[in-house]
């Protein structure tokens, strides 16, 4: 009879076990292959109590890509062609500036909150107002959160985006990890003028979405992202990577690249 106990008991443990790491860990390479029909599979970002941050999957289409078949009328080959819907990057500074600077990060990243608080204001003051540097924000969102936040900042009014971005990084530790974050999240975007409404209305836009995921892909490639912070600096043909937040090394490549004719 002992036996029989004991038996079940370590059948309980081995069921907890499997449920526990199935709701607490799920990991983003469960997402990997995208949906045949993202229309049918998209799923509303809710930042609730089932939400677990950073481990949680984007979505059930994350890696959402519009793709169509199509036939050539000479050959008869058949070629599939992925339509990236447009994103538009948020920009700082003087348009012909003469060196661009993409800055590439997320809302879920600690190493992210010191660039944005501490060193892009020392940025901004020395480089991007002076006309020597322009900013290109691009999200790189990597989980559920990140996401939802990147989506949001793109619902707020255009005047009031860099100061809600910011009050996310500010906040990070009150949102980005926390089971349930609706509440809170709902209170900042209040804040920035948007009502439960309009930011459960701007969390359910599945263009916006895919739009936010496709670019995302689309940089990570073309300049071999591997991480955020990542700044990518480019003048005329010149083109230096730097990775993280120091404000020195920033610095030093932005003075070389300002250097060069």
């Amino acid at each position: 009879m002992k036996g029989l106990w004991a038996i079940i008991l370590l059948a309980l443990l081995v069921w907890g076990y499997i449920y526990y790491r199935n709701n607490q860990y799920s990991t983003l390479g469960e997402i990997a292959v995208p949906s045949s029909d993202p229309q049918d599979t998209y799923e509303p970002l809710i930042l609730g109590n089932k939400d677990k941050g950073i481990w949680s999957i984007v979505a059930n289409a994350a890696e959402l890509k519009k793709e169509t078949l199509s036939v050539s009328p000479k050959t008869g080959e058949k070629s599939q062609t992925i339509h990236v819907l447009p994103e538009q990057p948020r920009m700082m500074g003087k348009e012909n500036a003469p060196i661009t600077m993409y800055l590439f990060s997320s809302l879920t990243c600690s190493h992210c909150v010191v660039y944005h608080l501490k060193t892009l204001p020392e940025l901004e003051k020395k480089y991007i107002d002076t006309g020597k540097v322009k900013l290109v924000y691009i999200d790189l969102p990597f989980d559920r959160r990140a996401l939802a936040g990147a989506m949001l900042t793109r619902c707020v009014k255009p005047e009031t985006y860099w100061k809600f971005l910011n009050v996310l990084f500010e906040n990070q530790d009150q949102w980005a990890f926390k089971e349930n974050a609706q509440d809170i999240i709902e209170k900042y975007a209040a804040l920035a003028g948007l009502g439960k409404a309009d930011m459960q209305s701007c969390l359910s836009n599945k263009i916006l979405q895919q739009s936010l995921i496709q670019n995302r892909d689309i940089f990570m490639e073309k300049y071999d992202i591997q991480g955020t912070p990542t700044t990518v600096l480019i003048k005329n043909n010149i083109i230096k990577k730097i990775v993280g937040a120091d404000l020195k090394e920033l610095e030093d490549a932005i003075n070389a690249l300002d250097s060069h004719e």
